[in-house]
């Protein structure tokens, strides 16, 4: 058995070609468009499409090109078995869809903590900036409060009339 240049398009894998060998020897199957072999496994087109390109790139698959150029894969039961959902398999997909979202999951948990530890650094520097503020305006109006009364006795003194300051001014000396 000889290989050639793979001509069904994907270019990527070689395909046996049989030299004096019959088609039994090579395994019994047929030639399948992608849009069958979609249909057939109940998979997305792109998916088959990967999952060829894939096989025919490491070899495992033969591909080639229709008249019509539509990709053709040679569907072997044992290329249609790897294509089949199986139990196993759909719970080793659904364990890996489970891993990457609890990794997922765990990097989303991992950032909100860093912004929450950030978001509370944050109050505490403002709650101890306010605090600091508070005791600031506390002194200013107690000072203010002490001026303001006294302004209202020097106001009060200065309203009284001049002879009452100076007989009461005379009363303190003697």
């Amino acid at each position: 058995m000889t290989t050639r240049p793979n001509q069904g398009g994907l270019g990527l894998a070689q395909v046996p070609v049989a030299d004096d060998v019959d088609t039994a020897q090579v395994g019994l199957g047929r030639w399948l468009t992608l849009t069958e072999l979609a249909a057939r496994t109940d998979r997305r087109l792109e998916g088959v499409r990967s999952w060829a390109k894939r096989g025919a790139r490491a070899g495992r698959l033969r591909t080639r090109k229709s008249n019509r150029g539509e990709v053709q894969v040679w569907a072997t039961a044992e290329v249609l078995a790897e294509l089949e959902p199986d139990e196993a398999s759909a719970d080793q997909v659904a364990g890996l869809g489970q891993a990457e979202e609890v990794a997922e999951l765990r990097q989303a948990l991992t950032e909100a903590a860093i912004r929450a530890a950030r978001a509370e650094g944050e109050l505490t520097a403002e709650q101890r900036r306010n605090a600091e503020l508070v005791a600031t305006l506390t002194a200013t109006i107690e000072h203010e409060r002490a001026e303001k009364a006294r302004l209202a006795a020097e106001l009060a003194e200065a309203r009284r009339p001049w002879l009452a300051r100076v007989l009461e001014g005379l009363r303190r000396r003697g």
